[in-house]
């Protein structure tokens, strides 16, 4: 095989691959650039193969082959113009003055007598060298005004239209100039093979050469990341990003939609089709965002028929939109538009949902970081209401102690009436009230302290019966059992607090004697508090060890507090690395057991402190 026919077996290969993904294309998605596209590389391989079967069959048909030729190679100028008109509309005249043109071309062809004269040929090939010519510029124009990905496609068309003019010019040279033909042939090969390898680049690169023209676009991306997540407002990084995506993409805007999910739209900086705030499943970005899929359309006035109208005012014909997602959290929408659909939709939707993901990532990391910002605002605000309330208690219970003197010492003197005892033993009761308030109030601010306590070896069993014994109300209502010692490692004081309120609970709400046991079980110390009393319905039991949480056939005149008794006790029990439970029937009482871990002083400070924090 000589060079020459090894060349021209290389470019029809490529000319009909080209063709095949071109069908393919059109099959997927029907527009007017993939049908065009399917038109001009199929009236290619329709010339390829009717020279190969005139070849390979010996037909003998000459006029006939040679006006469908002409037919069929005067046509690829009009139709290169058809694809220049889908990727920027070209003047109306233009192209009806080039459809008008092909046709007289044709007809000429048609209706000369053969072999063809040589004005025949000049025709031809004016027509061929003009219209390819102005494709080829077209498409370098429309270059020069893209960027990313679709300007180097363009690029590469515009050089592949530009050779094929040329390859059609010296066709026509070698009818004028029979004697130049050898030299025209190899000459016309290489350039065919530049067309080849062009249109290839242009519309059907291979994927190691797309991930190379995004790279840039991509890495610049990557590096601005970082620095866009301390932006002023999420606006600021929309508008970013739409610059980003616009570039990247070639389009001719983009825009990013930010789910507000308090008042359930999305925020857009500025929508194409001038509304800035979009429900889910309106328009085409709002389906997007409903559906969490990318849509692409090149009909938005057919597939969005309620917003027709919008769209046709604006000139929108094409629109790509993808959803912004971080780990299945809906954060918005980015949406690309044009005038006219996409040549290379697929490089656009691929580009677009990287993009999106960069969106995505930055997005997410300002919510964590305004999220971390509000959780510590709170936290300090909460210190310092903390720290006020708790100057505030402190202070309250200096007079109340006063206030309490003086009413117990007006309570030993005789009384001037029946009325004013019952208001002293009135204003006692209530005073009674306001200090185990502020007490319980105290020991909660203490109990929420990390790092308090302070643990030593104890007999536990010592320290609960030593608690029991202070307690004014105990008498002999208390019954102690279980075992005589149980040592370990224990905070005595905070041990002390959680006896007196477990106890302090049960002698509130029973009227029967309380069951306090202490003893060993495995590697656990164990206290509990048995009463008889009105119990805890079933349904608070989940909430009891909450803050401010009662049960809800407690009777408030009767039992005053805040509840936060039984809070204190689990946070003590789990400051010392145990646990508490409750066991209650309405009408019957209640069974609270402690669980604390049997240590000795020598280890438990390290353990008890990773339990506090």
């Amino acid at each position: 095989m000589s060079a020459q026919a090894f060349l021209s077996a290389i470019s029809q290969i490529a000319f009909l691959a080209l063709f095949g993904i071109a069908a393919l294309r059109l099959a997927r998605r029907v527009s007017w650039v993939t049908l065009d596209a399917f038109a001009f590389f199929g009236a290619i391989a329709v010339l390829l193969v009717i020279g190969d079967a005139v070849r390979w069959l010996s037909i003998d048909a000459p006029e006939i082959v040679a006006t469908i030729t002409w037919v069929g190679v005067t046509a690829l100028p009009y139709l290169l113009l058809r694809l220049v008109d889908d990727f920027r509309p070209q003047p109306t005249f233009l192209m009806v003055g080039a459809a008008l043109a092909y046709g007289v071309v044709a007809l000429i062809g048609i209706l000369a007598p053969q072999p063809w004269s040589p004005a025949v040929s000049l025709v031809s090939v004016s027509f061929f060298v003009v219209l390819g010519m102005y494709a080829s510029l077209a498409f370098l124009r429309e270059a020069m005004r893209t960027t990313g990905v679709t300007k180097r496609r363009m690029v590469a068309v515009a050089i592949g239209s530009g050779s094929l003019a040329g390859v059609l010019l010296l066709a026509g040279i070698r009818v004028v100039w029979p004697d130049a033909g050898d030299v025209i042939a190899v000459v016309s090969q290489v350039m065919t093979l530049i067309v080849v390898f062009s249109y290839f680049v242009g519309f059907a690169p291979p994927g190691f050469l797309r991930r190379a023209w995004q790279e840039p676009a991509l890495r610049s991306m990557l590096i601005a990341s970082p620095g866009l997540v301390r932006l002023p407002d999420a606006a600021a990084v929309g508008a970013h990003f739409e610059r980003q995506a616009a570039a990247a993409t070639g389009a001719e805007g983009a825009r990013l939609g930010i789910w507000n999910e308090a008042q359930g739209f999305l925020q857009f900086g500025e929508h194409p089709i001038g509304q800035n705030q979009i429900r889910p499943g309106e328009f085409v970005s709002g389906r997007a965002f409903e559906r969490q899929e990318t849509i692409y359309t090149s009909r938005p006035d057919r597939d969005a028929p309620e917003h027709a109208d919008e769209y046709r005012k604006t000139g929108i014909q094409a629109l790509v939109s993808t959803p912004v997602t971080s780990d299945g959290l809906r954060l918005g929408v980015l949406t690309v538009y044009a005038a006219r659909p996409p040549a290379f939709t697929d490089d656009v939707v691929g580009i677009l949902e990287l993009v999106a993901e960069q969106v995505a990532l930055v997005l997410r990391s300002r919510q964590l970081l305004d999220e971390a910002a509000h959780v510590q605002a709170l936290a300090e605000v909460t210190r310092l209401k903390n720290d006020f309330l708790s100057v505030v208690a402190h202070d309250v219970r200096t007079p109340l102690t006063t206030i309490l003197l003086n009413v117990e010492m007006l309570q030993q003197a005789p009384a001037a009436d029946e009325g004013s005892a019952r208001r002293l033993t009135s204003l006692r009761s209530e005073a009674i009230r306001l200090r185990d308030l502020v007490e319980d109030y105290l020991s909660l601010m203490r109990a929420e302290e990390v790092g308090e306590l302070r643990l030593a070896d104890h007999d536990l069993a010592g320290l609960v019966r030593e608690t029991v014994d202070n307690m004014a109300e105990a008498d002999s209502r208390v019954r102690m059992g279980g075992d005589t010692s149980v040592v370990g490692a224990f905070d005595a004081r905070r041990i002390a607090q959680l006896v007196q309120n477990l106890v302090g609970n049960a002698f509130k709400y029973s009227e029967e004697g309380v069951d306090v046991d202490v003893r060993t079980e495995g590697p656990e110390a164990v206290i509990e508090v048995r009463d008889h009393g009105i119990g805890v319905p079933k349904a608070d039991l989940p909430r009891l060890f909450e803050r401010f949480h009662r049960g809800t056939n407690t009777d408030d005149r009767r039992h005053s507090g805040m509840g936060l008794g039984l809070y204190i006790c689990r946070q003590i029990a789990e400051a010392h690395g145990g646990s508490i439970s409750v066991a209650s029937r309405v009408g019957e009482g209640s069974s609270f057991v402690v669980r604390l871990p049997r240590r000795h002083a020598t280890t438990a400070p390290a353990d008890v402190a990773e339990v506090a924090q």
